[in-house]
């Protein structure tokens, strides 16, 4: 008797966030880096934004309109870690 071939799944572990998750939290930081009174902080809330805008461009599942926004709060996060002073969306 010979074992089953293995399936191939995806793996998604329980705690990942949806898009629409990720997309309001990047939002978010967006805003708290904006409000960030210091060059850290703001540089933090940025970067994270960019990772989580960056986990909904990576999603296999991600709607156009989704990645339309992931796309545009990706630009953002980056200018900001960036330090360029021309944010796209402005």
């Amino acid at each position: 008797m010979t074992a089953p071939a293995p399936v191939a799944a995806t793996v998604v572990h329980g705690a990942a966030m949806s898009t629409n998750l990720s997309l309001a939290a990047a939002r978010a930081d967006l805003h708290q880096a904006a409000a960030a009174q210091d060059d850290h902080r703001r540089t933090q809330y940025a970067r994270s934004a960019r990772d989580h805008a960056s986990s909904v461009l990576t999603s296999p599942g991600c709607s156009p309109r989704e990645r339309e926004y992931a796309e545009l709060y990706f630009a953002q996060a980056h200018a900001i870690v960036e330090g360029d002073e021309s944010v796209p969306g402005r």
